[in-house]
């Protein structure tokens, strides 16, 4: 079963400053408002450092040392669903509607696949799902969650410890090339208590249940994406000020 708890993480609790300034919000408010019977918890730095300091010692030297801030901030995610299992959400990951509860009692891991199609193989991981084809993904990891406790999570924050040095990019040192890699080897896309949302129910841009505006996309490859993933923002802000008026 996976905890009842929603996590995202920031600098502060000033979430208005994260990207533009609404993203954040409306991100926070979708998960608040369409699971409304779960615990939401926004991790600061200084509450993610605290955290470390007092359970998860043997971490604290490479959390301080990986060379970005998003390096430290997908240690952050695993670390936090490690201790105490739920849903981890991106800032930029928008929650449409809710899904199953069953999702939440029933499996040990959900998550979603993150698309990797606009990637030439040459780029793609070996271990990513689809690979070459224009369906190509991996395991995303700006939405997943997971019991409290969960082992192939420790493997992923002990894979990166044993290497915190490296000047990889953060999507093959920590993020979900990582991710995906350690998960695969740890066979958790083949469990039978593992759901993967598909790329029409959860993806970039677009998802039935929710998708990910990737504002802090390390690859930005057209001006036409950012066109467009604007263009989705707006409309979800428009919707949302609609239903806070409506409720005024």
């Amino acid at each position: 079963m996976i905890s009842k708890i929603i996590h995202q993480t920031w600098k502060t609790k000033n979430i208005r400053l994260y990207s533009d300034g609404i993203t954040g919000v409306i991100s926070q408010d979708s998960w608040r408002r369409h699971f409304p019977n779960y615990q939401y918890k926004l991790w600061t730095d200084s509450d993610i450092l605290k955290l470390i300091k007092e359970k998860y010692k043997f971490t604290l030297e490479a959390y301080q040392g990986l060379n970005k801030q998003i390096k430290r901030a997908d240690l952050a995610r695993y670390i936090i669903l490690f201790d105490q299992g739920g849903i981890y959400s991106d800032l930029d990951f928008i929650s449409r509607q809710p899904f199953s509860e069953k999702l939440i009692d029933e499996y040990d891991f959900i998550g979603y696949k993150a698309y990797r199609g606009y990637f030439n193989t040459q780029r793609q991981i070996y271990e990513t799902m689809d690979r070459g084809t224009p369906n190509a993904w991996v395991l995303g990891q700006a939405f997943f969650g997971c019991r409290k406790g969960y082992a192939p999570l420790m493997k992923t924050i002990e894979s990166i410890v044993s290497n915190y040095k490296s000047c990889e990019h953060p999507l093959l040192h920590t993020g979900p090339e990582k991710f995906h890699q350690v998960m695969t080897n740890e066979r958790v896309l083949c469990d039978e208590k593992t759901y993967i949302f598909s790329l029409k129910e959860m993806g970039n841009n677009e998802g039935l249940y929710g998708y990910h505006l990737r504002r802090h996309n390390w690859e930005v490859e057209t001006k036409g994406w950012l066109s467009k993933a604007f263009k989705v923002t707006k409309s979800y802000f428009l919707q949302y000020k609609k239903k806070m008026l409506n409720k005024s």
